[in-house]
């Protein structure tokens, strides 16, 4: 669960969710996007995708690119 409560000084909510639900992610951010990637889904598997938010278009978008996992 991703809860972005304060994005700036105004409360913001995504307009959308992210892509796959997940648990245990890891989360982080650059000046303008924030970052989450990898997790488990609600059967314990492992993700490998990785998701952006942009709080300035309140979307989320998936990366073409993905975690490697052992």
């Amino acid at each position: 669960l991703v809860n972005i409560s304060f994005i700036s000084s105004q409360p913001t909510l995504p307009e959308t969710l992210l892509k796959q639900a997940r648990t245990s992610a890891a989360a982080t951010n650059t000046d303008t996007k924030i970052i989450i990637a990898g997790g488990q889904n609600s059967f314990n598997n492992y993700l490998s995708s990785i998701e952006f938010y942009d709080p300035l278009a309140r979307t989320w978008a998936e990366s073409t690119d993905v975690l490697s996992i052992p």
